[in-house]
C-alpha cells in the first residue's frame, strides 16, 4: 500500500511538470527579426546628435594669475585710538570689518588717516589701537610673458575675475625691464566699497588674437585617416555623407577652425558611440597632417 502512494506521488508530480512547461511555451514572447526592420533610421538617429555650423568672430585670450597689491610700504597699519575706556573700546569695536575713508571720525576725535577697512581693535597698555588695512592705491598685479608684449600696452583695459566675479582695470604700468621671461603689469581698477581683499589672488585675461567670419567646430568631431585626412560626417538629405576639410587654428583643447570643406549652415553628424578621438594630434595652421 506504501509503495501504490509513493508511485502515485511521483506520477502526479511528473504531470505537473509537463503542465508546467506547456504553459509556459504558450506565454514565451517570440521577436522576429523583421519586426525592426521599418525602424531601423529612427533607431539610428537615436544614436546620432546634428551640429548646426556658422561663421562666428572668436576671441582668443590667455589668462595669467594676479594678485591685489597696495603702493603703500605698510598694508597692516596701527592707529593708535588714544586712552582705552569700556565705552571708547564698544565704539571702536563696531568699526571691526566695516570701511572707513579718509578724515571719517572714528572714536576720541581720532579721524581715519586714509580709505581702510578695520581689521581689529584691541586695547594695549590702556591704549587703544585699530589695526587698518590700508586700500588706497590698490592695484591689480601679475606678469605678462614676454611673448604677449604685443597684445597689451598702456591705456589698455582688461578684464579680471575674482571669487568668479569678472570687473576691468585699465593698465597704467608695464616694467621696462624683462625678468625670468616676463613683465610686471599693472592694473587700476574701481573699487568703491573696497569689496576686492588685498593680497587676493585674480584671473587677468589678455586678449591675443581675433578671428573674424570663421567657422568653428569641436575637435571630436574631426576623424583622422590613415593617409593623414581629416573629415566630418554632415547630414545631405536623409543620408550622413563623409567630406574632406582643411583644419586651421586651435582654438583651444576641444575646439578647431576649420579653413575649407564645410560651409555655413551645414548639419555635422555626430554618432554618439563613436567613443574617443585617437591619439594621434590633429593638424593645425591651415594644414593637414602628413
Amino acid at each position: 500500500m506504501k509503495k501504490i502512494a509513493t508511485f502515485l506521488i511521483i506520477v502526479l508530480l511528473c504531470g505537473l511538470c509537463v503542465i508546467g512547461i506547456l504553459l509556459l511555451d504558450q506565454g514565451e514572447t517570440r521577436y522576429e527579426p523583421e519586426a525592426f526592420s521599418g525602424d531601423i533610421q529612427t533607431l539610428k538617429k537615436s544614436f546620432q546628435s546634428e551640429i548646426y555650423v556658422g561663421k562666428q568672430d572668436i576671441v582668443i585670450d590667455k589668462k595669467f594669475e594676479g594678485s591685489i597689491c597696495t603702493q603703500r610700504t605698510t598694508e597692516l597699519y596701527d592707529l593708535n585710538l588714544g586712552y582705552a575706556t569700556e565705552e571708547s573700546l564698544a565704539a571702536a569695536a563696531a568699526f571691526e570689518g566695516k570701511l572707513v575713508r579718509r578724515g571719517d571720525l572714528l572714536v576720541n576725535y581720532v579721524k581715519a588717516p586714509f580709505t581702510a577697512r578695520v581689521d581689529q581693535v584691541f586695547e594695549q597698555d590702556k591704549q587703544l589701537h585699530a589695526l587698518l588695512v590700508n586700500y588706497e592705491d590698490s592695484y591689480i598685479e601679475f606678469q605678462l610673458p614676454q611673448e604677449n608684449l604685443k597684445n597689451v600696452k598702456l591705456g589698455d583695459r582688461l578684464s579680471f575675475s575674482y571669487n568668479g566675479d569678472r570687473f576691468e582695470g585699465e593698465v597704467f604700468y608695464l616694467s621696462q625691464f624683462v625678468s625670468n621671461g616676463t613683465v610686471t603689469t599693472r592694473l587700476h581698477y574701481e573699487d568703491p566699497e573696497c569689496n576686492l581683499l588685498l593680497n587676493s589672488k585674480v584671473t587677468v585675461t589678455v586678449v591675443v588674437e581675433t578671428l573674424k567670419d570663421v567657422i568653428a567646430i569641436p575637435k571630436r568631431l574631426v576623424r583622422i585617416g590613415l593617409d593623414g585626412s581629416t573629415t566630418v560626417n554632415i547630414q545631405k538629405g536623409e543620408e550622413t555623407e563623409s567630406v574632406d576639410v582643411l583644419c586651421g587654428k586651435s582654438i583651444d583643447d576641444k575646439t578647431i577652425v576649420i579653413e575649407s570643406g564645410l560651409y555655413d549652415g551645414a548639419i555635422l553628424v555626430e554618432e554618439l558611440d563613436q567613443g574617443e578621438l585617437p591619439e594621434r594630434e590633429l593638424p593645425s595652421d591651415g594644414e593637414n597632417a602628413p
